[in-house]
């Protein structure tokens, strides 16, 4: 046997309440029983939709990312470069015309600069004592590549290296911004000490010894 129950609701008028009665209880099972395959596609679609919202939202910051690490890319601060130059004392300063790139070319035997803009400026060797980057190392132009210069006391001492980066280890030393560069070695080293007196006292500087001792280890046995 069915049966119902009152349920109490007021009017809007809010004169008194009234009785509104549900539906059976079987009947009201049945209903449920029949609206649950909806409820189950409905909950389903919407599963869906919010994991191809998430899915949406992951490839975007991915992709804002990518854009990010381009940007940083292009925006790449590129090294600046100055030439040097020798004055008629020996001494030396660098020029006021900035170029990004130096380049070393033969047949015949120059120097290709490039400037900001991407023209290209041609120097004789002689021209010129080497290249200045700006905030960073000074590099010497000697018999066709780049030394890099390590240190200016007591000795000028080198590397030979490029403007990218790479160096060798091998070490050479100049007596004077324009003389020869030779290897350095403890022989070496004596013979200029032999043509110039000055320098046998700078034999005994610490940083040199140091720098000597690099050279031995680096140089081949027997050498």
């Amino acid at each position: 046997m069915s049966y119902r129950q009152p349920l109490l609701r007021f009017h809007k008028s809010g004169v008194g309440p009234r009785s509104v009665y549900f539906l059976p209880s079987r009947a009201c099972e049945g209903a449920s029983a029949n609206s649950h395959p909806d409820s189950l596609r409905e909950d389903s679609s919407q599963a869906r939709d919010d994991q191809r919202q998430h899915e949406q939202g992951l490839l975007y910051v991915f992709g804002i990312c990518l854009l990010l690490l381009a940007l940083s890319g292009c925006h790449r601060v590129q090294p600046s470069y100055r030439a040097v130059y020798v004055g008629e004392t020996g001494n030396r300063f660098v020029g006021t015309t900035p170029f990004r790139a130096a380049r070393i070319r033969q047949h015949p035997y120059r120097l290709q600069l490039i400037t900001p803009t991407g023209a290209t400026e041609t120097r004789h060797p002689g021209q010129l004592w080497g290249i200045q980057q700006t905030g960073g190392p000074r590099f010497r132009l000697y018999q066709g590549a780049f030394y890099e210069e390590i240190d200016s006391q007591p000795l000028l001492i080198y590397r030979q290296a490029d403007l990218g980066g790479s160096t060798q280890d091998r070490i050479y030393f100049s007596l004077s911004p324009t003389s020869e560069l030779v290897p350095l070695t403890r022989h070496n080293l004596e013979i200029a000490g032999q043509r110039d007196a000055q320098l046998l006292p700078t034999l005994a500087n610490g940083k040199l010894r140091s720098l000597l001792n690099q050279a031995d280890r680096q140089r081949p046995t027997g050498k």
